[in-house]
């Protein structure tokens, strides 16, 4: 089955979220959620799959959504076009959905590109020498979070990632779709325990890396530096596959 499918199906299943998920979700809500426009949002968010993305490419995996830099991007367009998908299943709206995923993500990747994790992401990207349509992103949990509360408490966003992967293992969506590297954007200890990834002994596929994904140490897997250890993995990549 091709990976286009594979992700269909995995997309669905997170639009249409179980009841308890959703109260998780909840949780998330920026804190002008009483505003109309905000109970109308989307509260999942599947990722992206790029229109050149075939099994052995690269998976991007972040951690949570910020909504502020999410609903900048992404805008209302797409958000329709997933409520029209998901309430009318058919080939045609298949096509639709990911022609629209794919318009918004590249035009909003351009923008994350110049903050914290998506600069990151870019970075490695370069030394994979790969572009954006050749790969997948999704984020361990599929909610978004604000990063700070009003009162200037960060919220941590662990919970949702441990209840997420309980119902959308991230494992599972690598056996899917079958990225060769999986490049995950955050190193804290308890999210790895919560998210593990299998590896194939025969191949040793996937690859994962996994790195900090915020504060002045953004970037550094292991204590080195980007510049340092995304040249490795990109070359380990290339290695795996023959390159």
């Amino acid at each position: 089955m091709h990976p286009d499918k594979k992700w269909l199906k995995y997309a669905r299943e997170v639009l249409q979220a179980p009841p308890d998920l959703l109260k998780c979700c909840d949780g998330g809500n920026p804190s002008n959620s009483s505003d109309p426009a905000h109970a109308a949002r989307i509260r999942r968010w599947p990722g992206y799959i790029g229109k050149r993305y075939a099994i052995g490419r690269v998976l991007l995996v972040g951690a949570i959504h910020n909504p502020a830099k999410l609903f900048q991007a992404i805008g209302n367009d797409l958000e329709q076009e997933i409520r029209n998908w998901v309430e009318e299943p058919s080939a045609g709206s298949d096509g639709r959905y990911l022609d629209a995923v794919r318009r918004s993500y590249t035009a909003a990747y351009e923008e994350w590109a110049k903050k914290t994790v998506w600069k990151n992401f870019k970075c490695l990207l370069r030394y994979c020498k790969l572009g954006f349509d050749e790969v997948a992103f999704t984020n361990l949990a599929k909610c978004y979070l604000e990063p700070q509360r009003p009162q200037g408490k960060r919220v941590d966003y662990a919970e949702f990632v441990r209840r997420c992967n309980s119902h959308y293992p991230i494992n599972d969506l690598c056996e899917a779709i079958k990225p060769a590297l999986v490049l995950i954007a955050s190193e804290a200890k308890k999210i790895t325990e919560m998210t593990p990834i299998k590896v194939c002994t025969e191949s040793s596929l996937p690859l994962v890396y996994r790195f900090v994904n915020a504060g002045p140490k953004h970037g550094q897997r292991n204590g080195e530096p980007i510049k340092q250890w995304g040249p490795i993995a990109a070359q380990h990549y290339r290695n795996a596959l023959g390159r």
